[in-house]
């Protein structure tokens, strides 16, 4: 339901005073209102403003200000950090409760070197940006979204010490699908960690691997029916 969304450059505003943010930027600058932030905001130069400064500084604009507080999972507020270290740790399932939803991702699908294919399991290649949370590299019961539809899949975040790779990425074998998805950005829900990653000492254990990981993913899906959510 936004109607507008405004993303200011952080290097464009972070040396801005407390006064000066409220001042130029959400009273003279967008005629705000009324704002809502978190329970711990920080704001201004050297994250000196708090949500007392920031209530008391909008109060001699006209502005309102509503504080939210925070959201707890085991006592413990709810935060991108607590997410990132599930993530880190290879626990996709307190990530997911934390999130309210499963991991998941979007990025492009790139052309591989189509040894999945040789090993009776396709995969999609799809780089992760430099810039993006990094999950324990290994191996995941996934699903993936192929026209509308989501599907069981078995993803391995990583560098692919069997076979070696110049690139972090994810590669995803969709069970019971073989078309071409190249350029397309194809979402990717991370439901469970199943292994680190792994080499092995010849392609064919590898694939023996892989199946077992397929024979986990249908498993879990039919025990817990979290595709038809």
């Amino acid at each position: 339901g936004v109607q507008c969304l405004l993303v200011l450059p952080f290097e464009d505003y972070r040396d801005l005073t407390p006064e000066a943010f409220v001042r130029d930027i959400l009273h003279a600058a967008l005629g705000a209102r009324g704002v809502a932030c978190g329970f711990n905001y920080r704001f201004g130069r050297h994250a000196s403003g708090d949500t007392s400064m920031l209530t008391a500084l909008c109060a001699r604009e006209g502005i309102g200000v509503r504080v939210l507080d925070p959201v707890l999972d085991g006592g413990i507020p709810i935060s991108s950090t607590r997410i990132r270290q599930a993530l880190a740790d290879g626990d996709a399932c307190q990530a997911a409760r934390l999130l309210g939803r499963p991991f998941a991702f979007d990025f492009e699908v790139v052309c591989g070197d189509q040894r999945g294919r040789l090993l009776g399991s396709p995969t999609i290649n799809q780089p992760f940006p430099e810039d993006f949370v990094r999950p324990r590299f290994g191996v995941y019961i996934a699903s993936a979204c192929v026209e509308g539809a989501w599907r069981p899949a078995v993803t391995n975040i990583g560098m692919r010490p069997t076979v070696g790779a110049d690139y972090l990425r994810a590669e995803t074998y969709i069970l019971d699908f073989s078309g071409d998805l190249y350029g397309q950005r194809v979402p990717v829900r991370i439901h469970r960690f199943l292994r680190d990653e792994q080499r092995f000492d010849s392609l064919d254990d590898l694939k023996r691997a892989i199946q077992r990981n397929a024979d986990d993913t249908r498993q879990y899906f039919e025990n817990t029916r979290q595709l038809d959510e």
